[in-house]
């Protein structure tokens, strides 16, 4: 999703582009001018505007245009295939004006096949933390059911012994009882010897 909203407005400035080649490329000639997103794009506007002037001249000379459209198509050819999202393309770059403009779509592809890089390497980076934090999560989930076992454990123990105190201390007051009545006991057979 954020790759589909980086590279939309650079969609739309290389549709525009192809679409001016097909025209150029067909010998239609129009002064439709790029939005300026960003400075190589500003680049291609004015190189376009160049192109524009200089394929007048070398039409008006007859000599190059078939060499200019072969140019122009092969150009066009790399466009459509980086519209379509093949960043890996190049076009290449002669001295002449559509060398300049080649140049900056070259500049343009490579800042976009960055820019997919970056995101790609957020998208993992982010999956990696996910998956840290869910297993944080499994370890925490299983201390807390081994903690509450123990717990249970423990519970289980401190009523053994609460019933074991309570016998405890059912048998002193029968021990108690009992010796007191022996001293009763003794007392009374005492007093019948001394008699």
């Amino acid at each position: 999703m954020l790759l589909w909203l980086a590279v939309k407005p650079l969609q739309q400035n290389i549709d525009i582009l192809a679409e001016q080649f097909t025209q150029l490329g067909s010998g239609v000639f129009t002064s439709r001018r790029l939005p300026l997103a960003k400075n190589y794009l500003a680049e291609i506007g004015r190189t376009t505007e160049q192109l524009e002037k200089s394929l007048h001249k070398q039409v008006e000379a007859e000599g190059n245009k078939e060499k200019l459209q072969k140019q122009t198509k092969e150009l066009l050819r790399i466009v459509s295939a980086a519209a379509e999202g093949d960043f890996t393309v190049n076009a290449r770059v002669t001295a002449d004006v559509l060398g300049a403009l080649a140049d900056s779509f070259n500049l343009m592809v490579s800042d976009l096949s960055g820019l997919v890089k970056d995101v790609k390497k957020a998208a993992d980076q982010v999956t990696t933390f996910t998956s840290n934090v869910l297993n944080t999560s499994k370890n925490m989930a299983t201390g807390a059911e081994n903690q509450a076992h123990e717990i249970e454990q423990l519970r289980n123990v401190t009523n053994d012994v609460a019933v074991l105190s309570g016998n405890t201390d059912n048998s002193a007051l029968r021990a108690a009882d009992s010796a007191r009545v022996t001293r009763e006991v003794a007392e009374r057979s005492g007093q019948i010897t001394i008699r």
